[in-house]
């Protein structure tokens, strides 16, 4: 018997401003990535990667430097590049703003931001690879 296993989509451009929850986690099939399942409050769910801090039943939203409401250390949320500091990890980053997520993706991998220029809008990040690579302080990230 040949069972068919269907892949969740994961969703790379998540910027909703209404915070929503992690119901369950999920191993995504054929990969080493664990989705979280997030409910909105609109009644519309996600998938969205996950970090160490993610935990179940965690608000989970975009956030932005000043947001209105603000989330615990413990809780998955995505952040613009520059409300990141200097030597911190960082995951799932986007190169320009509303492209969607696509470098450090899988389990494990991290990127440091080493440099800011905020003359020019850009951030001097270190990949996994050891590459070095200029991207948007505008674009989104995960902590």
């Amino acid at each position: 018997m040949l069972i068919r296993v269907k892949s969740p989509r994961v969703n790379y451009g998540f910027r909703v401003t209404t915070p929503g929850f992690v119901s369950t986690f999920k191993l995504a099939p054929f990969s080493s990535k664990l989705l979280a399942l997030v409910v909105l409050p609109s009644g519309g769910y996600a998938y969205l990667p996950t970090t160490d801090f993610t935990k179940i039943f965690a608000l989970c939203a975009f956030k932005a430097r000043g947001a209105r409401f603000k989330l615990k250390r413990t809780c998955y949320h995505l952040s613009f590049i520059y409300a990141v500091g200097t030597y911190r990890k960082i995951s799932n980053l986007e190169l320009k703003p509303g492209i969607g997520m696509q470098y450090a993706r899988s389990a494990g991998c991290f990127a440091k931001i080493t440099k800011f220029d905020l003359s020019t809008h850009t951030a001097l990040v270190r990949l996994p690879s050891g590459v070095r690579k200029l991207f948007s302080i505008y674009g989104t990230s995960v902590l």
